[in-house]
C-alpha cells in the first residue's frame, strides 16, 4: 500500500510543471506571432510605400529632365552636343534615362543607359521591364512643345535594397526587444502569483490540526475565488473531523455499557459452573448471548452509520425491486418478528431509480425499530406510495407510539425515548442520514386512529445527486 503511495506521489511530481514557465512562453509565442503577422504586414506596407515614393522621385526626375530638354531645344534646335556620345560611366548606374525625338532618335542617354530604348518608345507613364543589368522600373513621359520624349529607368535592386534598409530600421528594435520583454513577462508574472505562494506557504507551515480559514489580505479575483474554495474545505473538513471526533466519543461510551454487561454475564456464568448451578448457568449463558448479540448489533449499527457519513462516490441511482428488498429485510428480522411475536404486511411495492444498499438500510432499521416497539401480537405494516417526482416508503407499527415533542430528539444518535426496550439508539438516526443522502427527509407521525407510529421516508424518485 505504501509502495502504491510512493508511485503516485512521484507520478504526480513527475506530472508537476511550472505556472509562470508557462505563461511566460505562451505569451511570448503569442506576442512572436503577433509580431510575425506585423512583420508581414509592416513589410508589404514598406515596399508599397517606398514604392510610390519611387515612383513619385522618377516622376519628378522625369519632368525636371523634360524641362530642361524643352529649354535647350528651343534655344539651339538640339539637347547637347554630341548627344550619341554619352559621358563614360562612373560605376553601377541606379538611376538611368534617354531622351529621343518623336522620330525615333537617340537625343541623350545618361552614363550607363543602353543605346536601345528603355522601353515603348512612344508608351507613357510607368512600366516594368528587364534588361540584361537586371530588372527596372521605367517612367516615360513627352513634351507638349517639341518632338521630345524621356524615359527614366530606376534599378528594381536599388529600391528593394532601400526598402530593406527602413525595415532593417524599424525590425531590428523590435527583434531586440523580445528579450527583454520575455524577461518583463517573467517579472509581471512572478508579481501576480506571488499571492499564490503566499497561500502555498501559509498551507505548508499549517499544523495539520489547524483547519482555520486562509487569512483576509487584499487577492486578486481569481485567488479570491480559490482562497474561498479551500477555506469552504477547510470548514467542511474541520465539521468532519468534528464529526468523527464526536462519533468515536459517542461510540466508546454506547459500548462500553454491552461490553461491560457481557463481561458480567461471563465472570457470572464461570461463576456458577464452578458451582455446578446447572440452571443459573445456562440462564447466565443465555443472558450473556444476548448481550453480544446486543453489542454485534450495535457495532453493525455503528459500521453504518460510518459508511453514511461519508457515503462513496461510486453509489449512484440504479432501477431496483422494492419487494425483493423488502423479502430480504422480512428474512433478515424473521427471528426477532418471532420472537416479538409479530407479523410484517406490506402493500403495493413499485419498482424505484434508487440504490438497492440505501433502501434496504432505511427499511431494516425502520422495520427493527417497529418490531422492537410494536406490542406482542400485532402487525407491522409496509407500503410506498408514489407521488409526483417523489416515492414515500411508510413504516407502521401498532406501539405506544411515540410522543410530538420526541420526533426531533430521536432523529439523534445514541437517544432513546425509553429504556424499556433494546436498543441503541442509531436507527432513526441512520433512516435520516440515508434519506438526507438520497435528498429526502424522514418524517414521524401518529399511526391510524391515533395508535402506533409511522415512519416515512420521502425521497425524489430521480436523485441527480447524492450528498
Amino acid at each position: 500500500m505504501y509502495a502504491d503511495k510512493d508511485i503516485g506521489l512521484k507520478q504526480a511530481e513527475d506530472d508537476r510543471y511550472s505556472l509562470r514557465r508557462r505563461l511566460v512562453i505562451v505569451v511570448l509565442i503569442a506576442v512572436t506571432g503577433v509580431w510575425s503577422l506585423l512583420g508581414i504586414t509592416l513589410y508589404r506596407v514598406v515596399l508599397r510605400a517606398s514604392a510610390l515614393e519611387f515612383d513619385e522621385q522618377v516622376q519628378q526626375l522625369g519632368r525636371i529632365l523634360l524641362a530642361y530638354a524643352d529649354h535647350e531645344y528651343a534655344e539651339t534646335g538640339a539637347v547637347i552636343d554630341a548627344a550619341n556620345e554619352p559621358p563614360p560611366p562612373t560605376g553601377h548606374a541606379e538611376v538611368m534615362y534617354q531622351i529621343w525625338s518623336a522620330e525615333g532618335a537617340l537625343v541623350y542617354r545618361s552614363a550607363g543607359a543602353p543605346a536601345e530604348p528603355l522601353g515603348p518608345r512612344f508608351g507613357r507613364g510607368f512600366y516594368d521591364v528587364r534588361l540584361a543589368t537586371g530588372d527596372w522600373r521605367v517612367y516615360s513621359l513627352a513634351s507638349h512643345k517639341n518632338p521630345l520624349i524621356v524615359q527614366v529607368a530606376e534599378s528594381a535592386r536599388h529600391r528593394t535594397e532601400m526598402a530593406l534598409r527602413a525595415l532593417a530600421a524599424v525590425g531590428v528594435p523590435i527583434l531586440l526587444a523580445l528579450p527583454l520583454l520575455g524577461v518583463l513577462i517573467y517579472l509581471v508574472t512572478s508579481l501576480a502569483l506571488r499571492p499564490l505562494s503566499r497561500i502555498a506557504r501559509q498551507l505548508r507551515e499549517r499544523h495539520p490540526q489547524d483547519l482555520r480559514p486562509l487569512g483576509t489580505e487584499v487577492l486578486p479575483d481569481e485567488l479570491h475565488v480559490l482562497r474561498g474554495a479551500l477555506n469552504d474545505l477547510l470548514l467542511r473538513q474541520n465539521q468532519a473531523l468534528e464529526r468523527e471526533s464526536r462519533f468515536t466519543g459517542d461510540a466508546a461510551h454506547e459500548l462500553r455499557t454491552p461490553l461491560a454487561a457481557v463481561r458480567a454475564q461471563a465472570q457470572l456464568a464461570i461463576k456458577l459452573f464452578r458451582n455446578g448451578n446447572r440452571t443459573g448457568l445456562e440462564a447466565a449463558l443465555d443472558r450473556l448471548i444476548a448481550g453480544a448479540d446486543r453489542a454485534s448489533r450495535l457495532v453493525t449499527q455503528l459500521l453504518a452509520l460510518a459508511r453514511l457519513e461519508r457515503p462513496s462516490e461510486s453509489i449512484e441511482p440504479a432501477r431496483c425491486r422494492l419487494a425483493e428488498i423488502v423479502r430480504m429485510v422480512i428474512h433478515d428480522l424473521e427471528h426477532l418478528a418471532v420472537s416479538r411475536d409479530v407479523r410484517i404486511q406490506t402493500g403495493e411495492l413499485p419498482q424505484l431509480d434508487l440504490p438497492e444498499d440505501l433502501v434496504y438500510l432505511m427499511l431494516r432499521n425502520l422495520v427493527e425499530n417497529a418490531l422492537q416497539h410494536s406490542s406482542p401480537q400485532t402487525q407491522i405494516h409496509i407500503d410506498a406510495r408514489a407521488e409526483t417526482a417523489l416515492i414515500r416508503l411508510i413504516v407502521t407499527d401498532r406501539g405506544p407510539g411515540l410522543p410530538p415533542d420526541l420526533h426531533s430528539q430521536v432523529r439523534q444518535r445514541f437517544y432513546r425515548a425509553s429504556h424499556t426496550y433494546d436498543g441503541s439508539g442509531l436507527g432513526l438516526s441512520i433512516v435520516a442520514r440515508a434519506a438526507e443522502i438520497l435528498g429526502g427527509s424522514l418524517e414521524l407521525a401518529a399511526g391510524p386512529g391515533g395508535i402506533g407510529l409511522a415512519a416515512s421516508v420521502t425521497v425524489p424518485t430521480n436523485p441527480s445527486r447524492l450528498a
